[in-house]
C-alpha cells in the first residue's frame, strides 16, 4: 500500500493513537472501502477517515467476539453501501483478527 503524504493536523491525531490503533487503522486505510487514497487532492485525508471506527473493533478485539459483522456493519450501515467484495471483507476480518494473539 503506498502510504500518502498528511497534514499536520492529521500527524496530531495520529499521535495519539497507541499501536494497536495504529494497525488497527492500517489494516482500515488498506481496505479503503469508499476508495479515499484513489482520489486525487484527498489522499491526505486516508490517515483519518475510518479512525472512527477503531473504538469499535478495538472493543471486539479485547473481548475476543467476531470482527466480521462489524466490517459489514462499518460498510452496509454506517457507510451505506457495499463498496467491496464480501472476499475482501473477509480478509480485512482475518488480517484485525491476526492482531490479538490467540491465549
Amino acid at each position: 500500500m503506498k502510504i500518502p503524504q498528511t497534514t499536520p493536523r492529521i500527524i496530531q491525531t495520529l499521535k495519539k493513537l497507541d499501536l494497536l490503533d495504529k494497525q488497527i487503522n492500517r489494516i482500515l486505510m488498506y481496505w479503503d472501502p469508499i476508495g479515499i487514497g484513489k482520489i486525487q487532492g484527498f489522499e491526505h485525508n486516508l490517515w483519518e477517515e475510518y479512525i472512527r471506527y477503531i473504538p469499535k473493533l478495538r472493543d471486539a478485539l479485547d473481548t475476543k467476539k467476531p470482527i466480521r459483522p462489524i466490517i459489514d456493519w462499518i460498510e452496509g450501515e454506517s457507510i451505506g453501501c457495499f463498496y467491496t467484495s464480501a472476499e475482501k471483507r473477509l480478509e480485512v476480518s482475518i488480517l484485525l483478527e491476526q492482531l490479538i494473539p490467540n491465549t
